[in-house]
């Protein structure tokens, strides 16, 4: 599990530092104070060699297409748009395990990185000179130290007149993710992008039949009837395309596109526990499309499971009823929630962090701590 987080020159966030991190890490804040990109930023150090990510959540956000050409490249993540400053990225874990990301924008005229270190398992300097025009990329640089072992990878990300090209450096000991977005992509939108952990149809799907596999069925099918008393059985289904299908007692099963925003939120949010056993689980809004009232038992299948697959969580909330269903169903885990409030001050992001003992206080009195 994460132990602190630092993050600088990163969209909204100067300076920002995340400590005494516990099993289940709450986000709140106003609007544009930055919880989203908050997650983006766990996201990119714990796939520090995968630089299509930072890509990926651009079309989360809605961006269709990508400037990276010219002075401005790359802007949306750095801090004001000002690429020449390094984004620094650092997750330390409990043990004393730190991982540190660099991300740097490369020059026009910079195709290779030569920093004397020996790389393996990435593409060939002559690789990218095929690039037809000049382009700007991303520069990854990944540091890893475990007592006194010392690793480091490099990676990077370019466009040119032949589309994407990406180098990934292989890097070892990351732990396992799952970054569940408000708004999961549309697949014909996201190019290159083969991974299922961002929650498209058949992304799920696949991960569902991973866990009939494993025999975890009915631990997924007991977490989702908080949310559908009725539902008797899950089956993967090939329309196309391929998908979940419940039976909820009816003549026919019923595609998950046609069940509520509700039962496609605890099953996503629980397949992603399931999947990431020992690593992080990022969820974005955490109670979108749940009803206030199911919030507790909702909460109790998320922690349950968050502790029974050794799964740290991040989420996001602007609900108090969210807030109050967590407390109400850690009440036996007492010190392993956390909660941090993101405010604006002035031109900065800073975070007031709340301890579990005074988060349970707070929401005892009725507190406004949002």
């Amino acid at each position: 599990m994460l132990r602190s987080v630092h993050i600088q020159n990163f969209r909204q966030f100067r300076d920002l530092e995340l400590k005494n991190l516990g099993r289940i890490n709450l986000i709140t804040g106003q609007n544009n104070t930055g919880k989203t990109s908050l997650l983006e930023a766990l996201n990119l150090v714990l796939a520090p060699n995968d630089p299509w990510v930072v890509a990926t959540h651009a079309f989360l956000r809605g961006l269709g297409r990508l400037d990276v050409e010219g002075s401005h490249a790359w802007g949306f993540i750095f801090r004001d748009g000002d690429v020449e400053n390094s984004i620094l990225l650092q997750a330390t874990r409990f043990g004393g395990h730190c991982d540190k990301l660099t991300i740097n924008t490369l020059r026009d005229d910079q195709l290779t990185i030569d920093d004397g270190i020996a790389t393996t398992g990435a593409s060939s300097s002559s690789t990218i000179s095929t690039l037809s025009a000049p382009s700007r990329g991303l520069g990854y640089i990944y540091e890893s130290v475990d007592g006194g072992t010392h690793g480091r990878a490099i990676s990077r990300i370019l466009r040119g007149g032949q589309g994407w090209t990406i180098e990934r450096h292989p890097a070892t000991g990351l732990l396992p993710w799952y970054f569940l977005a408000q708004r999961p992509p549309d697949p014909g939108h996201v190019p290159g992008d083969n991974s299922p952990r961002l929650g498209e149809v058949a992304g799920e799907a696949r991960r569902f039949s991973q866990l009939v596999v494993q025999r975890r069925k009915s631990e997924v099918i007991e977490a989702v009837r908080v949310v559908e008393p009725r539902l008797v059985d899950l089956e993967v289904i090939d329309l196309p395309p391929l998908t979940i299908a419940a039976d909820i007692g009816l003549k026919s099963l019923v595609p998950l596109s046609y069940l509520g925003g509700g039962f496609g939120r605890i099953l996503k949010i629980i397949q992603a526990i399931l999947t990431t056993e020992g690593g992080v689980a990022l969820i974005d809004e955490v109670e979108d499309g749940l009803h206030y009232s199911v919030l507790p038992a909702v909460w109790k299948a998320i922690i349950a499971a968050a502790h029974k697959h050794d799964v740290q969580i991040f989420a996001t909330t602007h609900s108090l009823e969210a807030i109050e269903a967590a407390v109400e169903a850690t009440e036996g885990h007492e010190g392993s929630l956390a909660f941090y409030r993101l405010d604006r001050v002035g031109a900065d992001i800073e975070v007031v962090e709340g301890s579990d003992s005074r988060l349970r206080s707070a929401v005892k009195v009725g507190y406004e701590i949002r």
